[in-house]
C-alpha cells in the first residue's frame, strides 16, 4: 500500500513541478508574443497568485471536511483547462484573466498535493516530504528543458500550453481510481473534526508559515523575472533562458534528493539557517555575472541551496499541527505563502522598471536571507524535543492521552530528521 501511496504522490508533486518549469520558461514567450513590459508582467503574475489565495483560503476549511480526493481532482482537470485557455490568448487582457483561471485552479492541485503527502507523513512514521518535492524539482527542470527545446525550433508557448493542458486533465481522471493515504483521526471526544475556531494552532506552525511566505517571496520573483533576465541579457541566445531555468530546477532536485541527510545529521534548523544565508549570497553573486555561462551555473547553485526550505516549512506545518487539522495548517501556511506571490512580482517589476532587470530579482537575496532569520526562532533551536505521531491511531500527542489507549504511543526522542537539534 505504502508503493501505490509513494506512486500517486510522485505523479502529483511532478505534475506540479512540470507546469512551474514550462510555465517559467515561456513566461518570457508570452511577454515577447504579447509585447508585455516587466510592470505588466508583474501584475500579471500578482493577480494570479492573488487568486489562488481565494482557493487556498477557502480549501484550508474544505480539505479536512471534504476529503483530499474533490480537490485533486479540480486541481489537475482545472489547472489543464486553464492552461489550454492560456494557450488561445491574444492580447494583455485575456492573459490577465487566464492568469485568474490558473491561479485559482492550481492551488487546489498544490494543497490537495502537500495534504495528501502530510498524511503519508503521519501514516507511515517517517518524514518524507522533502523526497515528495524533489520529484517536483525533477519534473520542473525537465518541462523547463522540453521548453528550450522548443525555444530552439521555434515552438511558442501555445502548442506547449495546450499540451500540458491535455496532460493535467488526463492525469485528473487517473487519479480517480488511486488510493490516498487514511487521514489522521480528528483531535476531539466524539471523533468529529474541530471547527475552524476549535483548535489553535501552535506556535510552530507560524514559524512554518512565515518560512514559507519569506522562500515564496523570492521565488516568485525568479519564476517570474529570471528567464527574461537572462533572454535579456543573452541577446539572441534566446535558448540559454530555458538551459538557466532548466538547471535551477535540476539542481533543486538534486539538492533535495540529499538535503534529508543533512537534516538528520544537524537538523532542520540547522538545513534552514543554512539554505537561506547561502542562496542569498549566491543570488547576489550570480546576479553580477549575468549573461555568461557563469551565471547559468550561478542560479543553478541558487536552486540546490534553497531546495529544502518550502518543503521542509510544509512538513512543520503538517506535523506539528493537531490531529485532523493537517489540511488546514498546510492550507494555511500555502495562504500566507501565496500573498508573497502577489507582491513579490509586482514590487520586483517595479523596481526593475525604475533601476534594471538585476536590480530588481535581485530583491529575492532579502528575503532568503530572512529565511535565516526565521529559523532561529525554530523549538528544536532551544532543545525543545516534539514526540512524533502515534504509529497506531495516527494521532499527534496531543490527541493520544497513555499507551493504554492505543496501546503503541512513542515517547523516544526525536527520530532522524525531527524538529530537535543533535544532541
Amino acid at each position: 500500500m505504502h508503493a501505490q501511496h509513494r506512486r500517486l504522490i510522485a505523479v502529483t508533486f511532478s505534475l506540479l513541478g512540470l507546469q512551474v518549469g514550462v510555465r517559467a520558461v515561456q513566461w518570457a514567450d508570452v511577454a515577447v508574443v504579447l509585447r508585455l513590459s516587466p510592470e505588466q508582467l508583474g501584475i500579471s503574475a500578482g493577480v494570479g497568485a492573488a487568486a489562488g489565495i481565494l482557493t487556498l483560503t477557502t480549501g484550508a476549511f474544505l480539505i479536512d471536511r471534504v476529503g483530499r480526493r474533490p480537490l485533486l481532482l479540480v486541481g489537475l482537470v482545472g489547472a489543464g483547462v486553464s492552461f489550454i485557455a492560456n494557450a488561445l490568448v491574444t492580447d494583455y487582457v485575456q492573459f490577465l484573466l487566464a492568469c485568474v483561471a490558473y491561479g485559482l485552479l492550481i492551488s487546489f492541485l498544490d494543497l490537495a498535493a502537500n495534504a495528501i503527502g502530510s498524511d503519508f507523513e503521519r501514516f507511515a512514521g517517517e518524514e518524507s516530504m522533502v523526497g515528495f518535492h524533489s520529484w517536483f524539482s525533477l519534473a520542473a527542470a525537465v518541462g523547463a528543458s522540453l521548453s528550450a527545446v522548443g525555444s530552439v525550433v521555434g515552438a511558442g508557448f501555445r502548442p506547449a500550453s495546450a499540451l500540458l493542458g491535455v496532460a493535467l486533465i488526463v492525469a485528473g481522471l487517473w487519479t480517480l481510481r488511486q488510493a490516498l493515504p487514511p487521514v489522521a483521526r480528528a483531535d476531539s471526544t466524539d471523533g468529529r473534526l474541530p471547527g475552524p475556531s476549535g483548535v489553535r494552532l501552535p506556535a510552530t506552525v507560524l514559524i512554518a508559515v512565515e518560512i514559507v511566505f519569506l522562500c515564496f517571496f523570492g521565488d516568485g520573483i525568479l519564476e517570474t523575472f529570471l528567464a527574461v533576465l537572462v533572454r535579456h541579457e543573452a541577446g539572441t541566445q534566446v535558448w540559454l533562458a530555458g538551459v538557466t531555468i532548466a538547471v535551477f530546477h535540476f539542481s533543486s532536485w538534486l539538492g533535495r534528493s540529499i538535503s534529508q541527510r543533512a537534516v538528520t545529521r544537524w537538523g532542520a534548523w540547522a538545513v534552514l539557517l543554512g539554505a537561506g544565508a547561502i542562496s542569498a549570497l549566491l543570488t547576489v553573486a550570480s546576479l553580477w555575472l549575468t549573461g555568461d555561462w557563469i551565471a547559468t551555473l550561478g542560479f543553478g547553485l541558487v536552486g540546490f541551496a534553497l531546495s529544502p526550505i518550502v518543503p521542509l516549512g510544509m512538513s512543520l506545518a503538517g506535523r506539528s499541527a493537531p490531529a485532523g487539522t493537517e489540511g488546514r495548517a498546510i492550507g494555511l501556511t500555502n495562504g500566507v505563502g501565496y500573498t508573497a506571490f502577489i507582491a513579490s512580482p509586482v514590487v520586483a517589476g517595479w523596481v526593475a522598471e525604475q533601476t534594471s532587470m538585476p536590480w530588481g530579482v535581485g530583491l529575492a537575496a532579502l528575503t532568503m536571507a530572512g529565511v535565516s532569520l526565521a529559523a532561529l526562532a525554530l523549538p528544536g533551536r532551544s532543545g525543545v524535543k516534539e514526540r512524533g505521531p502515534c504509529p497506531r491511531c495516527l494521532s499527534g500527542p496531543r490527541s493520544c492521552a497513555s499507551a493504554a489507549q492505543c496501546g503503541s504511543q512513542r515517547n523516544s526522542g526525536p527520530r532522524s530528521g525531527s524538529w530537535a537539534s543533535p544532541g
